[in-house]
This record gives structure tokens, C-alpha cells and sequence, in this order.
């Protein structure tokens, strides 16, 4: 992507501004933004919200990746985040989940009777010493007709990989927005992989203000 490109996406932004959105409503606005990639995707994907303060900067729908490596996507996309100086990420994953009163998940052979969700985990690390990390499990189904989705569970006493490393993203915002070498690079390397990525008016600001830098 050239200075120019990213100029004239300046001006697209600014001609077509969205509503605001709160950062409790992130959880809402990725399941609508994964609706129809679920649907293309036969109910697999990654995507990936962050905002600093109130200030929307980046939605993306992640590069596709084999089941149990979603590990160095999570990498990817949370690196280019930082360069935007974001202190907020949420992260919505795609999985199976089951009852923890069934000690043996339902799975036998070709047949998995797990109930398929999108996982939501948000980071919230504004003006706050310690990040705050919630999670909410959105049920659905795969048809021929689409997705359909059930009510939204609170999965806030999950544990794993997924909420430590979020919220320590968060906490380390100060140490990567002065490297505007960084993410020029860091853009250039997750558009190059496949990552999809929907820039906000303010991060396409720093990214031509970086991209200007190291051309």
C-alpha cells in the first residue's frame, strides 16, 4: 500500500464516518462482523477488534491457520495493535464448548455434539493499572441457510493463554507507539500474510505518518 493509497483511504473514511461504539458493545459489534465470514469460512475464523480510549482503530478478520494454531495469529494481529498505541483488544475465536458438568466432551469418532461458539475475550487496559479481562461465549449454528445464533453466555472465570496474553498487550501500549518503523512493518507484514484489515481514520492517520517515515 503506497502514501497515496492510504491518503485517499483517509478521505473514504472521513466522507463515510460510523456511529460510535462503546467498548462494552465490542463483544456485539465482532459477532456481527463474523457473521458473514463464518458463513464463507464453514464456521471457522479469528477476528480481532482494538480501540485506545473511545477511538476505534482496527477491525480484522484474520488470514486463515490449522485448528490449534491460532496461537501466532493472536501474535500478529495484537503487534500491529500496539503500534497503534491501542490500550483496548478484544479477540473473538471460533471453537467447540461443552458442559463442565460432562467431565468427557461429546465427541466420538466424526460425530463432536459440542456446542460450536464464538469466544469473545476483551482486554481493558485504559487508564487502569491493571487490565480488566471479561469473555462471552456467542453459541451458533452453521446451516445451509447461514448462521444462526443463540443467547450470549458470560465467560468471565475462564482461564488460559488467550486472557493472560490480552492483558498483557494492553499494559505494554507505552513501549511500542514510539516505533513508527515497527508498524509500517508490522502492517506490511499481516497484509502480506492475509490478514483483513478495516483501519479507523486515527490509525490510518499513524500509519501514513509511519509508512512516510521509513519510505
Amino acid at each position: 500500500m503506497t502514501p497515496d493509497d492510504l491518503t485517499a483511504l483517509i478521505e473514504l473514511e472521513r466522507a463515510l464516518p460510523g456511529p460510535p461504539v462503546r467498548w462494552d458493545d465490542v463483544p456485539e459489534v465482532l459477532r456481527t462482523y463474523a457473521h458473514d465470514e463464518l458463513t464463507a469460512a464453514n464456521g471457522t475464523g479469528l477476528f480481532v477488534a482494538a480501540a485506545a480510549g473511545d477511538e476505534p482503530l482496527l477491525l480484522a478478520s484474520s488470514r486463515p491457520y490449522a485448528q490449534g494454531e491460532h496461537h501466532q495469529v493472536v501474535v500478529e494481529l495484537a503487534s500491529l495493535a500496539l503500534g497503534f498505541g491501542a490500550d483496548r483488544i478484544a479477540v473473538a475465536v471460533t471453537g467447540r464448548a461443552w458442559s463442565t458438568e460432562d467431565p468427557i466432551a461429546p465427541v466420538a469418532g466424526d460425530v463432536d455434539l459440542r456446542q460450536r461458539v464464538l469466544a469473545v475475550t476483551t482486554a481493558d487496559g485504559h487508564e487502569r493499572a491493571t487490565a480488566q479481562v471479561r469473555g462471552v461465549l456467542f453459541p451458533f449454528e452453521l446451516d445451509d441457510d447461514g448462521v444462526s445464533w443463540g443467547d450470549p453466555l458470560p465467560a468471565d472465570d475462564g482461564q488460559g493463554w488467550m486472557l493472560s496474553a490480552l492483558a498483557v498487550v494492553v499494559t505494554e501500549t507505552a513501549s511500542f507507539v514510539d516505533r513508527p518503523d515497527d508498524l509500517a512493518a508490522q502492517f506490511q507484514r499481516c497484509d502480506a500474510l492475509g490478514h483483513v484489515l478495516d483501519l479507523s481514520p486515527r490509525a490510518v492517520v499513524r500509519l501514513l505518518a509511519a509508512t512516510a517515515d521509513v519510505v
